[in-house]
């Protein structure tokens, strides 16, 4: 039996193996969920509750492959529509931040600081404020039909290098990322077909850049036995993502829009709430 949790329970988890495996399950049945049917902003929320569970290195790199897993199972689902143009805007500016959001999680690391708070917290303050300014009439609310242009290179720029580094440091990306497409009008499935392609991409991308911390670092980030114990949890985010792909597929453009700008003011709430609280202990 012990052999078995060895298996299934880091040895680091804050935690008894019975809330490990209820609190773990939850957030990988989240994400999957999220990814399917809402873009994956709401997927937001797992990563802070795996940091309830388990040390931040430990909780980054376990989640990263039950992230990856669940962008395969989606993307299997919208194949076909995507918005090729947004994604060539902001991938090259994502890939930059990668490599910033790389150099900011080693500092983190090496000095013991909670830097990744003050992310989290920034991030869901810029989220809160553009999704309620493109609630409000005039030139800064959203356009009312779907447009196909490429969105500015300034935009693209800040979006792109802001979501590159939350989501290296924090597993954040999602809740600016689906901002950044709803503002284009999207189908909704061109607006989770393009979010997956977006997160599958670079949630690979990181994968190399999560080993690479270990050493820089001077401490285990993803290893074999921190993906062993993220392989458990697949079967639950997929689940989550057919789930999702069935909720997906009840919603009125309109409707599904309404819903994940609610989900994106809930996540945005909840990134500030959980990293002050954090912050001011």
């Amino acid at each position: 039996m012990n052999h078995l949790l060895g298996w299934i329970v880091p040895t680091d988890s804050l935690v008894t193996p019975g809330v490990y495996c209820a609190v773990s399950m939850t957030a990988a049945l989240l994400v999957g969920i999220s990814k399917a049917g809402f873009g994956g902003g709401v997927g937001a929320l797992a990563t802070p509750l795996i940091l309830l569970i388990l040390p931040a290195p430990t909780a980054l790199a376990l989640t990263l492959p039950m992230l990856l897993g669940c962008d395969v199972f989606t993307i299997r689902h919208f194949s076909r529509e995507w918005d090729r143009t947004a994604f060539r805007a902001i991938f090259p500016w994502m890939f930059g931040g990668l490599f910033l959001g790389l150099a900011l999680l080693v500092a983190f690391a090496r000095s013991g600081g909670r830097g990744d708070l003050w992310i989290r917290f920034a991030a869901g303050a810029s989220v809160i404020g553009l999704t309620s300014l493109s609630l409000l009439p005039g030139r800064f609310a959203a356009p009312r039909r779907r447009t196909t242009a490429p969105p500015s290179r300034p935009t693209a720029a800040a979006v792109g290098l802001v979501c590159g580094i939350t989501t290296m440091v924090a597993h954040a990306a999602g809740v600016l990322l689906n901002l950044f497409l709803l503002r284009r009008r999207p189908s909704p499935a061109s607006f989770v077909g393009t979010s997956t392609r977006l997160y599958l991409s670079f949630n690979a991308l990181k994968v190399p850049l999560f080993v690479a911390a270990s050493p820089l670092a001077g401490r285990a980030f993803l290893t074999w036995t921190t993906f062993g114990h993220s392989l458990w949890l697949l079967p639950a985010g997929w689940m989550g993502v057919t789930i999702g792909a069935r909720l997906h597929r009840s919603f009125t453009p309109d409707g599904h829009r309404t819903t994940v700008t609610v989900l994106l003011l809930v996540s945005g709430v909840y990134l500030i709430a959980s990293s002050w609280l954090a912050l001011a202990r």
